[in-house]
């Protein structure tokens, strides 16, 4: 695992938050690689890949792809990067649910530009809570997400894009 972790996954997520793997087909190809990496291990070869990936503590690259992207964007919101290339919109109102660093999605019409990194992590970064969005550095970011999207860390499902308010 090892190995796996220093030297195969690094280049399965090569430029992840640049190139969208955004059609399922090439998502599960991914994903093979990863479940026969997982598949090498005698002990664990007849568990399901999802089994695997909580026993050996390796969160799917899915998972692994919506972090990257969530990083990324709190050091945007953040202001952790020297350059200003507006990448990402704020959203101009003072009255927000959630936290104060909601952003604003742009109007798109083609499907390219919706798998831009500005437009895909929206709903994300907007659905996070204010204590994980709010967090004083990447590190507790990082540990803070991880927390809260715990139940999506081992599955090939979507942390959820949106939230719900109580009233």
């Amino acid at each position: 695992m090892l190995l796996y972790t220093s030297l195969v996954r690094l280049i399965l997520e090569y430029a992840n938050v640049t190139w969208l793997v955004s059609f399922k087909k090439d998502v599960d190809k991914l994903e093979r690689v990863q479940g026969r990496a997982t598949g090498l291990l005698p002990h664990i070869r007849q568990l399901h890949y999802e089994d695997k990936l909580q026993i050996l503590i390796l969160p799917s690259l899915v998972y692994r792809r919506v972090r990257g992207d969530m990083i990324k964007a709190y050091k945007f919101c953040h202001n952790l990067y020297t350059t200003d290339c507006g990448i990402l919109e704020m959203v101009n109102s003072s009255i927000t649910r959630g936290h104060n660093l909601k952003l604003s999605r742009l109007t798109c019409r083609s499907r390219v530009r919706h798998d831009y990194f500005s437009q895909r992590i929206v709903e994300y970064l907007n659905s996070l809570p204010s204590d994980v969005v709010n967090a004083s550095s990447v590190n507790s970011f990082k540990g803070r997400l991880d927390k809260h999207w715990k139940d999506f860390m081992f599955t090939l499902e979507l942390p959820p894009k949106t939230v719900t308010y109580c009233h």
